[in-house]
């Protein structure tokens, strides 16, 4: 797809998508609809967030490990995907090896 203005190398498209859970825009046909949506946007970046829990709200952010199925979906779908710094930091923690 064309982009409806001119192209600049300092300009770029990013999507932001707020995951939320319990089927709200978390299920496989909900990515993958928007994955159709923004694939024609060729370099275009997408930055997957989630939401903060906040008292009385009746929305929920994903387990980790739903956030890391959506993030493989986009990936996979070869989509250039950034993840909230918060989950980029609570990976390598997860990651790090630790000697006692």
């Amino acid at each position: 797809m064309e982009y409806p203005f001119k192209k600049n190398r300092r300009r770029k498209i990013g999507f932001n998508y707020l995951l939320f859970k319990g089927g709200v825009n978390d299920t496989e046909a909900e990515i993958e609809a928007f994955i159709d949506i923004v694939a024609e946007y060729d370099g275009a970046t997408i930055h997957l967030l989630y939401c903060n829990p906040v008292e009385k709200s009746n929305f929920k952010s994903p387990s980790d490990e739903d956030r890391d199925k959506v993030y493989n979906m986009l990936v996979e779908a070869g989509l250039n995907v950034r993840r909230a710094n918060r989950w980029r930091k609570s990976k390598k923690k997860a990651a790090a090896v630790h000697f006692f």
